[in-house]
């Protein structure tokens, strides 16, 4: 069923055809597993973790994903989307993100701190605020952005092919030790992407680095994540300031929302647009004044 061959080999470096997907196997050869990370969900950091489990070593590229396990000589199995769709012997997954806070992340990171912005959002000005961003944004047709900017639903057309497990970033205390037991990536864990002072990937609240590999700890919201998890209230409260500003990405990201069961985004009513709506309600139903003297004749 699965391929792994060097000609095949040699075709993930170069990158994969259209409708196939590269398949990985635990250190153990115990699991089959098909990994999406989607860019603005810490893709860097995940295929970091993943990489350091196959390879056994950490790496300052893991973007070159299928490059770097070339080069450690690490079987990559591909099939099209469909058969492993199929496959009851795949264990397939797509981490996720909240699409407002993935957008702001992706502003932040790819357009407002990079050096080449242009490259990422043709036409925005330099260093513009997050509301200019979504107002280019908004102009650019869904198959002309850049790749990040699309929803993850057709960014990642391919992956959604295979009907992927999907885990919310927002969940992480629920199901990652859970991951990391199944794709055997506790050492990897302890590898990469220090946080702290602790040597681990996550840690999740009132547990040590020792724990955070376990397959069951205490239940408890929030955690030590690093950038990008975090998610910075405050932040999204001063960038999402405005009906336009939410509109707007409202609609940019909308396909991401009903796919992965997330809320749109209100704005508290402000006291003039309450005061507005009172008086709305008082005048309903009643004739509208009439403008001005009457009309000489």
């Amino acid at each position: 069923m699965w391929t792994s061959d060097n000609s095949m080999k040699a075709q993930l470096v170069r990158g994969l055809q259209p409708g196939t997907l590269g398949v990985l196997s635990t250190p153990l050869n115990k699991t089959l597993y098909l990994p999406c990370f989607p860019s603005g969900v810490g893709s860097f950091r995940w295929k970091q973790l993943v990489l350091a489990g196959l390879t056994g070593a950490t790496t300052r590229k893991p973007h070159f994903f299928y490059t770097v396990l070339h080069e450690h000589n690490v079987s990559v199995y591909v099939e099209s989307a469909e058969v492993i769709g199929r496959s009851s012997n795949v264990f397939r997954f797509l981490i996720v993100r909240n699409p407002y806070e993935r957008l702001l992340s992706l502003y932040v990171h790819k357009f407002y701190m990079a050096k080449k912005p242009h490259l990422f959002l043709h036409g925005a000005p330099v260093k513009a605020n997050f509301s200019t961003f979504v107002h280019h944004l908004a102009r650019v047709p869904t198959n002309k952005r850049h790749q990040d900017l699309q929803p993850v639903v057709r960014s990642h057309r391919t992956c959604m092919l295979a009907d992927p497990k999907v885990l919310r970033i927002e969940l992480i205390n629920q199901w990652y030790p859970m991951l990391v037991s199944m794709l055997e990536l506790r050492e990897a864990s302890r590898m990469v992407a220090l946080w702290g002072r602790e040597r681990c990937f996550y840690r999740p609240c009132n547990a040590s680095c020792a724990m955070a590999s376990r397959p069951v700890f205490s239940e408890c919201w929030g955690g030590s994540f690093p950038e990008p998890f975090a998610v910075d209230r405050l932040a999204m409260r001063l960038h999402y300031a405005d009906e336009y500003t939410v509109h707007r990405a409202s609609r940019i990201v909308e396909d991401d929302l009903l796919a992965f069961g997330y809320p749109y985004m209100y704005l508290p009513p402000s006291k003039s647009s309450r005061a507005a709506e009172r008086n709305n309600r008082r005048t309903r139903g009643q004739r509208p004044r009439r403008l001005g003297g009457r009309a000489s004749g």
